[in-house]
């Protein structure tokens, strides 16, 4: 029902706060290890994949797959206009 779509966007937003932190994290750190964002979020597929399963529980949300499609395309994209200009 309606309770449960709050609660599964509730808990996509929060993963995507923590992948989000955890790029930003790596990058910061190692910044020439990257050349575009696509390899970014390479590095931190493992994490993503590891905190939307312990985050999203609602059997009624999509699956890691479905979400990390979306997520890499539209996160690889502003890294490249933003971090590495391209």
């Amino acid at each position: 029902g309606l309770f449960d779509s709050f609660k599964i966007r509730k808990q996509i937003l929060k993963v995507q706060g923590l992948v989000s932190d955890k790029y930003e994290e790596v990058l910061e750190k190692n910044p020439k290890a990257f050349n575009d964002g696509k390899s970014v979020l390479k590095s931190v597929k493992k994490f993503a994949e590891e905190t939307f399963k312990e985050i999203v529980t609602n059997k009624e949300a999509m699956s890691f797959n479905t979400w990390w499609e979306d997520f890499e395309k539209a996160h690889s994209y502003m890294l490249d206009k933003t971090i590495f200009k391209k």
